[in-house]
Order: structure tokens, then C-alpha cells, then sequence
């Protein structure tokens, strides 16, 4: 240990002798961050780009009614999305269906065309000002893990930054991922705003694929609370350049975040090429359910091949390289064109100057604007001192021709992203032809070429996917109870200034759990797309968050019901059970509850605002139980035995369930689950790219059953021979025992060859046009119709789901919902394949240099919902919900209000909680097609009132913050009313 320390110390002091920060203290470094680089312009002025829009969008009217109500059913949200029409330029969907997606060689720009101008004509025009943008793609974990890229790389790459953008008054720098700026500016403790521009502000450059919504807001909150409360910086521009794929979840959370831009890249090459054609890469992003421009972001888009120096310049990437000047010295690979960089001189700057310019000017004829964005960087770039210095130094030289050149007709200059939108405003102030598109839809699935389509990597690593969903719930749960012992420890006197240990100990690790989560939101994590020992890290973290939150769940329920909670030397670690949820891996172990003479209490928590009937398993030692509720009565009970996929206890069968019957409608459906697998093409399939080759083939069944009845509920276990699949039928006429409950077990971990397992589900619920639509989730956010196109080979038709998909006749709708991120297809009508897990022999040669051999054992859960696309009623009475509990709530909140989180606040600097906590919530749509009665336990009222709702603690204050807390709103009275689909958040001040 004395030794590690020892290596740390000296790496410490080698960089501080790079920089030249032995001649300063530690607090005058904080200092100089603080009051420099962070000190400059205020907010920047991009305000104009959403205001200047002189009406070109027309007056869309929205859907909402003034009292906030769903104002008919023309205008309810589902039957909107469904029917897909919305005021906009540029819908996906029907892009999808124009495009041929052929291929043909574009000359230097392989996937576009040979671009060309006028220079009389140049000339002639505004002057072109472009903006090159440095900056640094920081992967927090890939090839190494996130703590071998901090000590290693990124901290370097951030102190040479600090001391070069200091020393060098014209230089500029622009940086993404939190996780590595926090640890590196904690260490020093405090360069001029308009030098270094914090670009989004989240923890990590989040995956947009796989990650749930509330994951992505929690990494964005953990970034932007970091970055004010010891910085007092507040970005307003997003950079989203190497998640796989774009959703259409991130401009609604960048937007309602208070961001006024954002820059994508990865779009598919046919996309972009039929963007930049239309010279639409430039547009006002509009969320799916939304008719008028008030929730637009105004969007900039890649238009080349990669965001790497060689793909930005210009279109020709032969050329673009020659301006990549540390490749010149070694750092970095020779040009693979076999023309390498040279030195700016006296000698050959008129020659390179006009050659690079001619790149400038011909990417500009792709834009509306005469601003050009030419991003300067690359993945880990700037983190040696001569490539700061070969770059700075040659640019230099370059713009200093260039921009004194009448014919050139150019301002070169380096800038920051903000530079780039500020710029562009100012041109949209001034030009009345200048009218930016809207644009709705999602960018997936991706392909960077040919027909390597990224759809993959919406199913590697499943374990770790189901992981990352269980430690979600974990969290969320614990922040709840977490702020709710500090509301109440607020009322205490004692405490007010003071929170006892056990508070500060479980702020500590909650906010521990919190960043390892957002750790594993990067696109390289939960995408499973990094090296083995890197997705092992990762598991270790997230099985570390959900130790932590358990603790904190188990120390805050006495806190919180008990009248004598413990002291905090008498707190013991919980046996809290999460191993049924990810299925037999080393990763994690049963808890077994054992029973003597003496009662055992077991407690149930719902973190849900509302009630809701439940069956809860609970695995016992003995059967001869009897099990009661807090006052006593018995409460229904079923033994059933823990069936495992090796007992010899099966039945001989020959198939599975085929038909289901509706008990309350009457209707019977015609529903058969199989398991099939895909073989991949010529063995190029990775952990990014699914490239199959034979379609589906079924996986035979080993013919073996076993059915397990009881009064609650009955299971069908089948055996197969990569899975264990599970089928539970609930007892209940409770609307939530409409959903069959599916779990399979799944081990692949014998296959030799490259295999992609899926579930098959076949039903009679046909689409009810001849398009072959089916529906999928975008980050369990919203709904989003896809199409199966047979243009596009089957890998084009895959795309991800991360909590729900349905396929829609006339007459019903059959709904998958499930428990972890995967993929899903629909192969042919009423068909859906579900992805439950891949292997594959081979590297796809996008990076990772394995193959994806390192699957374990794991189970994934899902439930089969049918549906009548009519109204029907449902009966609501319920014994199980006349059992009186101890609640956080003095009556239930309305069922389509849904609480994302109730997060405990950071006082200001001292990594303390403070008498404040954000309470994020969002009013969920509702579905005019199929109506069902309001379930017992629900408040009908449309509003909340806080201080009469919560019954914990006293509140204050009441103010309304932007999404992630970076702005304050207003101020406003515990009465809230959200309209459908709003996603609002609010600081909550306790007494």
C-alpha cells in the first residue's frame, strides 16, 4: 500500500513538473480555474437561435388545453404518435421510406459526392468563419478501465490543458465527461470561459441506446451539481459525438435541461448523405408528441464519416489528415492516405493554407450559414505537451495567412462550440432566408458503412444491462427514504445543523451508487461493448451501488417507522435479495430467510406514489410457514418449489402454450413463444455489430415440463437447451394480472460459433396496415413507430427497446414490457423477436480487438400484456389493498403522475446533504385506444399538493428548477399540475 502511495505521489509531481504547477499552491491553482479559464463572457448568448426564429414554424397549435388536460381525443398522446403527424420538415420515418439506401462510391468523400463551387463566387459571399474546435474524447472505460484512463491519460490531458490554455491567450478547448473532471479538479481544487467550454456536463458521454431515462437524468444532475456547486458553471451547449446511435429522448432532457444547442455525429452514412443534400444537418429537433416549437432544440450534425481529424475539415480525408500534426512526429500513427503532415513554414503556407481552406469552403456548401464547425480532436487527444504546441503553433500560422487574404474571404480562428452557435445566431438575426428545418424522429439504427449496422451492441453483455436495471431501482428507492430521514432530521433541533453520522455516512454512499451508475451509462458501458476485464469492473461497480443503496434502504426504514431506531453502532449489513433478478452468476448470492420460534419481519417497500398489488417471493428455509401482516391477519400464501434448469423433476411435453384466453373479455388469442437463434454472416458479427446470415432457426425444446399450481399463481417451467424459460400465470382479477409474467434463464456459454439467441413471440395481433409497424420505446421516455423495411437486410430491422414493444391490429394490442435493455424485431406480421443474448468467435474491427466470448449465465424478465383496443372495464376492488401500512404519503398521488426520483442535495462544497431535495416528476401520457378504469388506491385529482401529500418533514420552499437543477424557474406554492408527458423538476426546501 505504502508503496502504491509512493508511485501516485510521483506521478502526482511528475505532471506538476510537466506544467510548471511546482511554483504554485494548491489553493492558487483553484484560483486560477476558478478566475480564469472559467471567467470570461457570462451565459453565453445563444438565447437568440430558439428566439430568433421569426415565426418560420408558423402557429402550430399545441395539444394541450389550458387546464392542462388532454383537450380531446384527436389530441390525446398515444393517438398523435400512433398517427404520426406533426407539423415538422423532416419526420424519420418517412426518410426511412424514401431512401433507396444504396451505396455508391462518392469519390474522396466515399459516402457522399464530389463537392464543388465557384471561387468568383466565394468571393462574392459573406465571409466564411470557421471555427476549430479542440477538444478531447475521454472514454470512462473502453480498453482500459475508467481508473487506468484517469492515472494514465486523462489527467495528464486536463493538466496540460490548465497549463497551456493559460499561457496561450487565442487558444481554445472544449471537454464532455464529468467522471474524470471531478477527481482531477478535487485534487487540485479551481481557465477564461470563453478558453475551456464544459461541454453538456454529464457525468459521462451517455449511451442513447440502452440507458433508461432516469439513469440519463441522474448523470446529467451528477455532472451539473458538481460543476456548480464548485464552479458556478453552467453549460449551454450539448456534445453527443460517439454514442451509437441517436435518440430522441436526449433533445427533450438536453432542452428541458435548459441547453439552447446540441452537435451529434453517429447517424447512418445514407442519413447524412440525404441531410447534406437538402443541406438540412442543421435543424430544430422536436419531440415526437409535440405540434408547436416551444420544446425544440436547435440541432448541428457531423456530416462526415467520423468525428477524428482526417473526417472534419472536409470531405476528403486524404487532405484533412495533412493537418493532423502530431502525426508528423510519431505520437500519433502515420496518415494511412501515405501523405503525412508538414510543417508550417514561410515557405508553404500560401500552398497549404489555400489547400486547406478549399476543405472549408466545400464542407460549407452543406450549410445553410456561411459558420463552419471544424472539430480538432479525437479519442484521449491533447495529452502531450508538443501536440498542444505543433497544433497551436501551425493553425496559428495557417489562420494568420488565411485571414489576411482579401480573396480568401475567410475568418479562421480557434473557438469553442459555444463560438460556433453564438456565430450562427448572429447570421440568423441578420438573414430573413435563412429557415432551419424541424426534424422528429430518432437517428437509429446506425451504419457506418456498407451494411455494418450497430444493432449489436443493443444486446451484448445482457448480464450486465439487467445489472445496471436492478442497481436503477436500488437507487431510486434509497434516495426516497434518503431524503425523507432528512426532512425529518431537519425538524429535529440537533440536528438542523449537525446530521448525525449515519446521515453523512449514507449521503457518502449514495452518492457513491449514483456515480457509478452514471459511470456505467457510457456508451461503452452499458452498450458492453469495452474489453472483458473492463465489463468485470463495471459489474463490480454496479454490484457495489446496490450494496450501498440497501444499506441505506435498510438503516432509513427504522429512521423512519421506529419509535427506538438503532444507534449507528448498531446498524448491521442488510440481507437484502437481488440475486432472483440476475439469475445464477458468481456475481451475486441468495439470501435465504430462515425462521425459528421467533417471528421474522420482512419488509416490503414500494416506491411507487401509489398503491399497487404485487405477488413477492420470498425464498424460506422450510415450508411450514405462516405469514402475517402488520396487524396480524394471514395473508394468502402459495409454497412453490425453486426450480432450478438442472432438476430432474420435469414431465415429458412436446410444446408450449399456444393459445391464451382473456377471462374478462372473453377474447382468445393465438400466442406462441419460441426461442430461435441467428447464425452471423461470414462470422463478422462483434460486440457493436449484428451482421446475420441464416434467418431465425428455431431451438427445439428438450422436451421437458413441469407445471407448479397453487392458489396464487401457476408456472410453467421449459427446458431448452441454451435456456430455462419460466411462464407464471397471477390469480388475481387485479388489471396488473392481466400481464403473463416470462423469465428465461438463459447460458450460452457452451456455443462454439457465432450465435444471437432471441425470443419469438407469434400472435394473431396483425398490424392493422400492410406496412409491417410495430412499436418500441425510446428510453422508457416514450413510444416510437418503427417499420420492418425488406429493402434493408434483417440486422437494418433491429432496434433497441429498453422497457416496452407492441405490435397494434384494429381490434388489440399485444405489449412486451421488460425488465432489462435488449433488442427487439419484427420479422413478419404479429411478429416479435426479442434478443436475449449473443456470442460471438470474432472482433468486428470497430476498436475492441476481442471477440465476445465472456457471457455468464444470467435471467432476463419480461411480461406479455394483451389488450382490447376498446374500452373495458376492469374490475378495481381488491382485498390485498385494505392491508394498513406505514406511508411517506398522506394519500396517493394520481395514477399518471409518476415520481422519477426524490434526490437529496449537496450542500454547496462540502459533500454534505443539505436541507434540499430535487423531486423530479412526470405526467405520463394517456392512451384515447384503450381505456381501463383507474385501479384502486389512485387519486383521481390532476394536481398535486406537497406539503398535504408528503407526510414527512416540513416544507419551506417550493421552486422550480430546469431538469437537471442548473436554473431556477420560479417560485411556486405546493399546488402542482403537470400536463400530459411534462417531465418537471422541483427544489424541495425541508424546515
Amino acid at each position: 500500500m505504502k508503496e502504491n502511495l509512493h508511485i501516485i505521489k510521483k506521478k502526482i509531481q511528475q505532471l506538476e513538473d510537466d506544467i510548471r504547477l511546482n511554483e504554485l499552491t494548491v489553493q492558487e491553482i483553484r484560483e486560477k480555474i476558478h478566475h480564469g479559464l472559467f471567467s470570461g463572457k457570462k451565459t453565453p448568448s445563444l438565447s437568440s437561435l430558439q428566439q430568433i426564429r421569426n415565426g418560420s414554424i408558423g402557429n402550430a397549435q399545441g395539444f394541450y388545453s389550458d387546464d392542462g388536460t388532454i383537450s380531446n381525443r384527436e389530441t390525446c398522446e398515444f393517438s398523435g404518435l400512433l398517427k404520426s403527424k406533426h407539423s415538422v420538415d423532416v419526420q424519420m420515418l418517412d426518410v426511412y421510406e424514401s431512401l433507396k439506401f444504396d451505396n455508391p462510391d462518392g469519390g474522396v468523400w466515399k459516402q457522399g459526392w464530389n463537392i464543388s463551387y465557384e471561387e468568383s463566387e466565394e468571393k462574392s459571399l459573406p465571409t466564411l468563419k470557421v471555427f476549430v474546435v479542440p477538444h478531447s474524447h475521454c472514454d470512462p472505460g473502453w480498453l482500459k478501465t475508467y481508473v487506468q484512463y484517469y492515472e494514465e491519460q486523462v489527467r495528464g490531458i486536463l493538466s496540460k490543458a490548465l497549463s497551456f490554455l493559460d499561457d496561450h491567450a487565442d487558444m481554445k478547448f472544449i471537454y464532455a465527461e464529468m467522471s474524470f473532471f471531478h477527481p482531477w479538479f478535487m485534487s487540485l481544487s479551481s481557465v477564461e470561459k470563453e478558453k475551456l467550454e464544459i461541454v453538456t456536463g454529464g457525468w459521462v458521454m451517455a449511451d442513447e441506446a440502452a440507458s433508461h431515462y432516469f439513469a440519463l437524468i441522474d448523470q446529467l444532475i451528477e455532472g451539473h451539481q458538481f460543476l456548480e456547486n464548485y464552479l458556478g458553471y453552467k453549460p449551454v451547449s450539448h456534445w453527443s459525438i460517439d454514442p451509437f446511435g441517436q435518440s430522441a429522448t436526449m433533445p427533450v432532457l438536453i432542452q428541458l435541461s435548459g441547453f439552447r444547442s446540441m452537435s451529434i455525429h453517429r447517424v447512418h452514412y445514407a442519413i447524412k448523405k440525404h441531410l447534406a443534400r437538402n443541406r438540412q444537418l442543421e435543424f430544430y429537433w422536436r419531440p415526437l408528441w409535440r405540434n408547436d416549437q416551444s420544446a425544440d432544440i436547435f440541432c448541428h450534425m457531423f456530416p462526415f464519416y467520423s468525428y477524428d481529424i482526417p473526417h472534419t475539415c472536409g470531405p476528403d480525408p486524404r487532405v484533412c489528415c495533412q493537418f493532423d500534426f502530431p502525426r508528423m512526429t510519431g505520437i500519433f500513427a502515420a496518415c494511412p492516405w501515405g501523405i503525412n503532415p508538414v510543417s508550417i513554414t514561410a515557405k508553404n503556407v500560401a500552398e497549404r493554407s489555400r489547400l486547406l481552406l478549399d476543405q472549408f469552403r466545400k464542407q460549407s456548401k452543406l450549410f445553410q450559414t456561411r459558420s463552419l464547425l471544424v472539430p480538432l480532436g479525437d479519442d484521449f487527444r491533447f495529452g502531450h505537451s508538443s501536440e498542444w504546441t505543433l497544433h497551436y503553433t501551425n493553425y496559428k500560422a495557417l489562420f494568420e495567412y488565411m485571414n489576411s487574404q482579401k480573396d480568401f474571404n475567410v475568418k479562421a480562428q480557434f473557438g469553442t462550440l459555444d463560438d460556433y452557435f453564438a456565430s450562427v445566431a448572429e447570421e440568423l438575426q441578420q438573414k430573413q432566408n435563412i429557415k432551419f428545418p424541424v426534424l422528429s424522429g430518432d437517428f437509429f439504427t446506425y451504419a457506418d458503412r456498407d451494411d455494418d449496422y450497430w444493432s449489436g451492441y443493443f444486446t451484448s453483455r445482457p448480464f450486465h444491462k439487467a445489472l445496471d436495471r436492478v442497481l436503477e431501482k436500488y437507487l431510486r428507492g434509497a434516495e426516497i427514504l434518503f431524503s425523507a430521514v432528512v426532512a425529518l432530521s431537519q425538524m429535529d433541533s440537533t440536528n438542523a445543523d449537525h446530521p448525525p453520522p449515519s446521515v453523512m455516512t449514507l449521503f457518502m454512499q449514495l452518492t457513491e451508487a449514483r456515480r457509478n451508475l452514471g459511470i456505467f451509462q457510457h456508451h461503452d458501458g452499458i452498450t458492453g461493448t469495452s474489453k472483458t476485464f473492463v465489463m468485470v469492473d463495471y459489474a463490480a461497480k454496479l454490484a457495489a451501488a446496490v450494496a450501498d443503496c440497501q444499506k441505506v434502504i435498510a438503516i432509513s426504514i427504522p429512521q423512519l417507522f421506529s419509535s427506538n431506531p438503532p444507534h449507528d453502532a448498531n446498524i448491521q449489513d442488510p440481507e437484502l435479495d437481488f440475486a432472483e433478478e440476475v439469475k445464477e452468476t458468481p456475481a451475486v448470492q441468495d439470501v435465504i430467510i430462515s425462521v425459528g420460534r421467533t417471528p421474522r419481519t420482512v419488509i416490503v417497500y414500494n416506491s411507487l406514489p401509489y398503491e399497487r398489488t404485487e405477488v413477492v417471493c420470498i425464498k424460506m428455509e422450510t415450508g411450514g410457514v405462516m405469514v402475517t401482516d402488520e396487524v396480524g391477519q394471514k395473508l394468502s400464501v402459495q409454497l412453490s418449489p425453486v426450480v432450478k434448469k438442472e432438476n430432474s423433476v420435469f414431465r415429458i411435453s412436446s410444446k408450449l402454450y399456444e393459445d391464451i384466453t382473456d377471462v374478462i373479455s372473453g377474447h382468445r388469442h393465438h400466442v406462441k413463444l419460441e426461442f430461435v437463434a441467428y447464425a452471423s454472416e461470414k462470422g463478422d458479427s462483434g460486440a457493436y455489430l449484428f451482421l446475420h446470415g441464416e434467418y431465425g432457426k428455431m431451438i427445439r425444446s428438450q422436451k421437458q415440463v413441469l407445471l407448479v399450481d397453487g392458489p396464487l399463481f401457476a408456472t410453467v417451467y421449459s427446458c431448452f437447451q441454451q435456456v430455462m424459460h419460466a411462464f407464471r400465470v397471477i390469480k388475481e382479477e387485479e388489471f396488473f394480472a392481466r400481464a403473463f409474467h416470462v423469465t428465461n434463464v438463459v447460458d450460452i456459454t457452451s456455443e462454439t460459433v457465432d450465435y444471437e439467441l432471441a425470443m419469438r413471440l407469434k400472435t394473431d395481433v396483425k398490424s392493422a396496415s400492410a406496412d409491417r409497424s410495430f412499436y418500441t420505446d425510446i428510453n422508457g421516455l416514450m413510444m416510437i413507430r418503427r417499420k420492418h423495411f425488406d429493402k434493408l437486410q434483417m440486422q437494418a430491422n433491429v432496434y433497441p427497446m429498453v422497457t416496452a414493444a407492441f405490435l397494434q391490429s384494429d381490434r388489440f394490442r399485444f405489449t412486451v414490457l421488460s425488465a432489462q435493455s435488449s433488442a427487439v424485431a419484427s420479422p413478419a406480421s404479429g411478429m416479435l423477436d426479442v434478443f436475449l443474448d449473443r456470442r460471438s468467435m470474432n472482433d468486428d474491427s470497430r476498436g475492441l480487438a476481442q471477440s465476445l466470448q465472456d457471457n455468464v449465465p444470467f435471467s432476463s424478465s419480461f411480461r406479455l400484456l394483451l389488450e382490447d383496443m376498446q374500452p373495458s372495464g376492469i374490475p378495481t376492488v381488491s382485498s390485498a389493498l385494505n392491508i394498513p401500512r406505514s406511508s411517506l404519503l398522506s394519500r396517493p398521488f394520481p395514477c399518471d403522475y409518476h415520481l422519477v426520483n426524490l434526490r437529496s442535495l449537496e450542500e454547496s462544497q462540502t459533500q454534505l446533504p443539505s436541507k434540499r431535495s430535487a423531486l423530479i416528476l412526470h405526467r405520463l401520457p394517456v392512451d384515447c385506444d384503450s381505456v381501463v378504469r383507474s385501479p384502486v388506491g389512485c387519486s383521481a385529482a390532476p394536481e398535486l399538493s406537497l406539503k398535504t401529500d408528503l407526510s414527512f418533514g416540513q416544507i419551506v420552499g417550493v421552486e422550480e428548477t430546469t431538469l437537471t437543477l442548473m436554473h431556477s424557474k420560479k417560485n411556486c406554492s405546493s399546488d402542482l399540475r403537470l400536463k400530459p408527458m411534462e417531465l418537471r423538476t422541483f427544489k424541495v426546501t425541508w424546515n
